[in-house]
């Protein structure tokens, strides 16, 4: 079966499974007597849970469960992957990364955080971007002694490089 396949180039698992609900919607009469053998081609691991819920309601018959793929190998094109991000609720200015857990791979990474972090707030967007506002203690120096001043910034996350980028001050 095409659906199988490792090199079938798509972005995620959801695309698959809504290509093949087209298919099977087109002539929903003859073609949902397959869903069950369908679903044996998706990989539940790279399912969203809202996809698994629509597939569970196209379902006719409730006597037999669906049954899944349990490959994990992403197929040719996919680049996603769900993960969770542990921070701690008090940061110390130490505190270089927060640990992050690849479910998929079933691994331990690190995201580096920024330097003298102190009190933050994350949020990410539909697109999956990743924000975080919070203070920075930066030492400024005057005179003869060091003083610590907190500035107010919003970071923007850059994947790729695994680093916070300052997208501007924040104002009180």
């Amino acid at each position: 079966l095409f659906l199988d396949r490792d090199d079938l180039i798509t972005h995620s698992e959801d695309d698959v499974v809504q290509a093949a609900l087209r298919w099977v919607e087109f002539d929903q009469e003859d073609r949902i007597q397959h869903l069950h053998a369908l679903c044996k081609s998706f990989r539940r691991s790279l399912l969203s849970s809202k996809t698994c819920d629509e597939l569970e309601s196209k379902c006719q018959s409730r006597k037999h469960k669906l049954v899944y793929s349990n490959s994990k190998i992403q197929r040719l094109g996919q680049m996603r992957t769900e993960t969770l991000i542990f921070f701690k609720d008090s940061f110390r200015y130490s505190d270089t990364c927060a640990p992050c857990f690849d479910p998929l791979r079933d691994t331990v990474n690190s995201m580096s955080l920024p330097k003298n972090l102190h009190g933050f707030s994350v949020a990410v967007t539909p697109q999956d971007d990743l924000y975080m506002a919070g203070g920075v203690n930066e030492p400024e120096f005057c005179a003869s002694k060091t003083k610590i001043e907190t500035q107010k910034v919003f970071f923007k996350y850059n994947h790729l490089m695994n680093i916070w980028e300052p997208r501007c001050e924040m104002t009180t």
